[in-house]
């Protein structure tokens, strides 16, 4: 804390000298100890350690330039112009540049200490529900969220304002991903397996057609064994995103590094929540808030602008559908165009077929060789010319010949391929 020139208490954040250098060696060496770790133990690629380690990185990085904190700051400040009881510190920008920043000076006791907000005549569960939905407004309705909300991170001051401070990590929301992620609540609270993976699939989660119906059922046990209480301490958020992770791990399933930034916010948020007040009731205060935020999505004017979109495209497919349909009958009337089916187990078939014929037609030639040259040896003591006699050995020598040629191909030389 320092006083400017006129007596204005402000807060300073300088960057210490030759941290820039550290941070650097640091971070190859997390990004070294990620790819090993991905080596040595395939099962954390759920939790993709080099995806994690390189947004680190990006967001670090970022970090050292104060400039886009304050940019950060401000837009939270601006998005928040109208709501009471949230507040965001302002910048000085005049004094402030990359390595320094200069902001509004604000006091306030942390939001993790429920006897000291009791003490200045604060209710605790107004606190918690007035951060719960400033960060659900950030996430769900302005797609730009303060990524790091640890309670140093938030005082509570004297007349029951919220100060946010230190936007160094700060996240940004597309429509889509909103939509998602409210989806992913409602199956949560609903236990709607197949609406959490087809949102799951909305962030990027990849879930092979095979593992669909295993990882649905997992998931159901895992809702039905972490219900969505009734209050924080009944609902362990915190647990059900580790059970989820091993769920997705036991399946081999990466987390995109977005989504994990959006479970890791509400997760802290919730702890706060837990330690402020135990009895605050998600589900009362989440259910109606979702309800009324999808409702507002639906008929709002990005919504009216794709259905637009989306019934634009239809009609020009509409109007060409015609012409299109033109061009191909008359390019079957002169035959131009032509229909091929493929089935890939009817050709696999055919392989098969073809491949045990030529085995049987080898089978019949060497039996044929062998039991002419027998019934030919058999008659030797009858006058039979040498050459006759010559020409049995030869069939016998070329019955084994082609019989070594067959156990080489459908033996050995399967055992080679199976290697």
């Amino acid at each position: 804390m320092r006083s400017s020139k006129d007596g204005t208490r402000v807060a300073l954040k300088i960057q210490r000298p030759g941290i820039r250098d550290v941070i650097e060696t640091d971070l190859r060496i997390l990004q070294t100890m990620a790819e090993r770790v991905e080596g040595v133990f395939p099962d954390t690629e759920v939790y993709n350690p080099t995806g994690i380690v390189k947004d680190f990185a990006r967001q670090i990085r970022k970090e050292l330039d104060f400039t886009r904190e304050a940019r950060a700051a401000e837009r939270v400040r601006h998005n928040f112009r109208d709501v009471t009881g949230i507040h965001v510190p302002g910048i000085y920008w005049e004094y402030s540049s990359p390595r320094l920043l200069v902001m509004e000076f604000v006091e306030g006791v942390r939001i993790d200490n429920p006897e000291a907000i009791s003490a200045m005549g604060l209710d605790p569960h107004v606190i918690v529900e007035r951060g719960f939905q400033a960060y659900l407004k950030m996430i769900f309705e302005d797609g730009f969220f303060h990524g790091d909300p640890h309670p140093g991170n938030l005082l509570v001051t004297k007349d029951g304002t919220i100060v946010v401070m230190d936007f160094g990590i700060a996240g940004t929301v597309r429509p889509e991903k909103q939509r998602n992620f409210i989806n992913i609540l409602f199956a949560l609270m609903n236990e709607d397996t197949g609406l959490m993976i087809k949102s799951l699939e909305g962030f990027g989660v990849v879930i092979p057609d095979e593992n669909r119906e295993p990882l649905q059922d997992d998931l159901f046990v895992l809702m039905q064994d972490l219900a969505f209480g009734y209050t924080i301490s009944q609902f362990h958020f915190a647990l059900f995103v580790t059970e989820l992770s091993a769920v997705m791990r036991r399946y081999r399933i990466k987390v995109p590094v977005n989504l994990l930034l959006l479970l890791k916010v509400l997760v802290m948020t919730l702890d706060i929540g837990v330690r402020l007040d135990p009895a605050f009731n998600v589900r009362h205060e989440l259910s109606p808030y979702l309800t009324r935020i999808a409702h507002k999505n639906t008929f709002s004017v990005a919504s009216t602008k794709r259905v637009s979109v989306s019934l634009l495209e239809t009609m020009d497919a509409l109007i060409d559908m015609p012409r299109h349909l033109n061009l191909m009958l008359r390019r079957y009337s002169t035959g131009m165009l032509g229909l091929d089916f493929v089935d890939r187990d009817l050709q696999d078939f055919e392989v098969a077929l073809d491949s045990a014929s030529d085995k049987l037609m080898i089978g019949l030639v060497v039996g044929s060789l062998v039991v002419g040259s027998s019934l030919v040896l058999r008659a030797a003591p009858l006058p039979i010319p040498s050459e006759v006699l010559w020409l049995a050995v030869f069939g016998y020598a070329a019955a084994v010949l082609v019989g070594f040629y067959a156990v080489y191909h459908g033996i050995f030389l399967k055992l080679r391929i199976d290697r």
